[in-house]
């Protein structure tokens, strides 16, 4: 099972906060209470830990982003392998697509 890592609002008029930085990369094993990133907002830069265990997949958002207050940033999946294989999949598309526009090229 996989779950949504979502941006946290640390206050009660937060409509945003910037990432200042990943704690863990795409594929990291995470567990309950592991550090995921940082929040900077008006006020503070705060570390948000994880509320799921598995691996960490699907990171959207990038250090120094600003990003609204209850957006999917990443996703904490169930199996690793379901992530390898998505990922091979979505490279494969990628060495198609390729492939295609370069015999359109020529």
């Amino acid at each position: 099972m996989s779950h949504d890592v979502i941006m946290p609002a640390l206050g009660m008029a937060q409509d945003s906060g910037i990432l200042v930085s990943w704690s863990k990369q795409p594929g990291d094993a995470i567990a309950v209470g592991d550090a995921l990133f940082e929040v900077e907002t008006d006020k503070a830069t705060m570390e948000v830990e994880a509320q799921h265990s598995g691996f960490l997949t699907n990171v959207v958002a990038n250090a120094g982003d600003e990003v609204p207050v209850g957006q999917v940033i990443a996703v904490i999946a169930g199996h690793r392998t379901r992530w390898r294989l998505r990922r091979c999949r979505r490279m494969m598309r990628f060495q198609r697509a390729r492939r295609l526009l370069c015999q359109h090229l020529e």
